[in-house]
């Protein structure tokens, strides 16, 4: 085939000409009635190629399927089953992809510190997350104003953290879908418990854990609660935690008990604090479940 005659307008603007596999050429552009134009002689090109005018008015030809790169957003679209906003072909790829996800979900955040002994401080914190494929709009995170949406992780250093401390993350969507999330950092006390041949357990006893054994617990009164069998092993059987998370209902073998009740200062992590330390008043010979609460 011979050359062809295409106009193309001269307006340093981004328009386009292609070639259908019909061989008609198509002006993506609307045209001014004033606007100059320029005819411009190009060779026959194969089904697939276009020409463009680039800013500065040269014309570029390229493969339409391996080399032409389109802004979707830059595409007209209209579709009377979307919403008014949706104008372009990349609002419409967003909008089904929110159709198709549902609203923005953040699906985890966690923080690699957890829980810590009382007496410890944490110098640094960093906070992750996860969440669904629906573009990110806004984010805020606690104490990280220069979070941006495409952030996935956030690293606080220089910390003196020697009580709980919350991180809140909060996003939204370019559809008006919201989620929030937090995640913490908490400071706790150990709860422990076993068996001993004496009647009135010391803080020695209660560290040495025969048959038993201890749990790092967040530092609130709930913490208490514990649910365990305990083989007796012809032993006294105990129960001790901090005594500022108050006075424990008792169930053994699924009936209200009493139990004795002392009262035994420990010391960990340099930090020393009230124990009450429940004990059954007979020596187990066999096991117990043992509730408390």
């Amino acid at each position: 085939m011979g050359n062809k005659q295409i106009a193309i307008e001269d307006d340093n603007s981004k328009n386009s000409v292609y070639k259908d596999k019909d061989g008609g050429y198509h002006v993506l552009a609307n045209l001014e009635e004033d606007a100059e134009f320029l005819s411009v002689t190009v060779p026959s090109l194969a089904n697939s190629s276009v020409i463009a005018a680039d800013a500065n008015g040269t014309l570029i030809v390229g493969d339409l399927i391996s080399n032409l790169k389109v802004n979707a957003y830059n595409v007209d679209y209209s579709n009377s089953s979307m919403p008014s906003s949706v104008d372009s072909a990349g609002d419409a790829l967003d909008y089904l992809s929110y159709r198709l996800l549902g609203p923005i979900d953040i699906t985890s955040f966690i923080n690699n510190v957890g829980l810590v002994e009382v007496g410890t401080t944490v110098s640094s914190v960093t906070v992750s997350w996860s969440l669904n494929s629906v573009p990110v709009e806004t984010i805020t995170l606690t104490d990280a104003p220069d979070v941006v949406p495409t952030n996935v992780s956030k690293a606080f250093t220089g910390l003196s953290l020697t009580t709980d401390k919350t991180y809140t993350l909060a996003v939204t969507d370019s559809q008006d879908g919201s989620d929030s999330a937090t995640t913490s950092v908490l400071f706790g006390k150990y709860v422990y418990w076993g068996q001993s041949a004496s009647a009135t357990p010391n803080e020695g006893i209660i560290k040495a854990a025969s048959n038993g054994g201890t749990q790092l617990r967040h530092n609130v009164a709930g913490s208490r609660a514990r649910s365990f069998t305990q083989a007796g092993g012809s032993a006294y059987i105990y129960y001790a935690y901090p005594k500022a998370w108050g006075a424990s209902t008792l169930y053994v073998n699924g009936f209200l008990s009493t139990w004795n009740l002392t009262e035994v200062n420990v010391t960990s992590n340099g930090q020393t604090a009230a124990y009450y330390v429940y004990t059954s008043p007979y020596v187990q010979a066999g096991s117990l479940a043992l509730i408390f609460s």
